[in-house]
């Protein structure tokens, strides 16, 4: 176990590689207000992609332009996770001085729970989010609704969660990011996607978590970086023990398209490639240790 953390351990880059669970699971265990969930869905069809999309980069923008001018104006990566550190750590030390409200169990990579209210409100949009999403026919479809629906409603979460310092509040941002990102993956919009996947990786709790690993892969290897979608997809099956119906049973459902069922292949040839690696370092590390 000691040696996969050690194996696992990395820092975001900006300019390389890096990933919660998947974000229509997390709506199973949050406190959700479902009146306004699905019947409100219609509220934001209608709307064109490119509008969403924009609409999202720009509160986007706001969430990278306070990591930034947190880290001194800096776009350097670890000096950035550095910030973010040092920020969750005052977090924790406040909480416990003031019995304020916590990840309850001192781990500052847990983060800080937004008040209830407006964790109903975020849960409400995501759950909508996610809703809205699923009504696209495939992956692989020209339908932009869901995704436009989608992203609005992704666009909207944020403007809830303090900007400022959303990473604090962990778990909604991480979730935020993800679901957009998923959306962006869904609709062509890759760079916009990778962009949000980047910013997540800041976001203590997410670095190690299948799901983001796996989107992160997708989305390179889309782009044509198979060397960084080789990493990325490699970690994610890694963290799943190999199970690869854990990443890739949802995509070979009956009823995928050919190009589907292509590309996921060679998602599940690049993940074997990228987890053999990783082995072959764990045992690396574990003849280390014997030494």
């Amino acid at each position: 176990q000691d040696s996969k953390a050690q194996t696992m351990a990395t820092t975001p880059a900006l300019d390389d590689s890096s990933p919660i669970t998947e974000p229509s699971s997390q709506t199973e265990h949050a406190t959700i207000n479902e009146g306004p969930s699905a019947s409100k869905v219609n509220e934001v069809t209608g709307i064109r992609l490119d509008e969403a999309v924009d609409a999202y980069e720009a509160q986007l923008n706001q969430w990278w332009e306070a990591l930034e001018s947190l880290s001194g104006g800096t776009k350097d990566a670890e000096e950035m996770c550095r910030s973010v550190d040092r920020v969750m750590k005052e977090e924790i030390r406040g909480n416990d001085d003031d019995g304020g409200e916590g990840s309850g169990d001192g781990d500052e990579t847990v983060g800080r729970k937004l008040p209830a209210a407006v964790q109903v409100d975020v849960d409400a949009l995501s759950l909508r989010a996610n809703v809205a999403l699923e009504k696209s026919p495939s992956p692989s479809s020209k339908d932009e609704e869901g995704p436009a629906a989608s992203l609005k409603l992704w666009s909207k979460a944020m403007t809830i969660v303090p900007p400022d310092r959303f990473f604090v509040y962990a778990s909604s941002s991480s979730y935020i990011l993800l679901g957009a990102a998923d959306a962006l993956q869904r609709s062509g919009k890759l760079e916009e996607a990778l962009s949000s996947l980047r910013l997540a990786m800041f976001v203590p709790g997410t670095i190690g978590t299948p799901y983001a690993h796996y989107l992160m892969g997708r989305v390179k290897m889309e782009l044509g970086d198979e060397d960084g979608a080789c990493v990325e997809l490699g970690r994610a099956l890694y963290l799943v023990d190999g199970e690869e119906g854990e990443l890739f049973g949802e995509n070979c459902e009956e009823g995928a398209s050919d190009q589907e069922r292509e590309i996921t292949n060679r998602a599940k040839d690049l993940a074997r490639q990228g987890m053999e690696s990783l082995l072959e370092e764990e045992a690396r590390y574990a003849s280390y240790d014997d030494e």
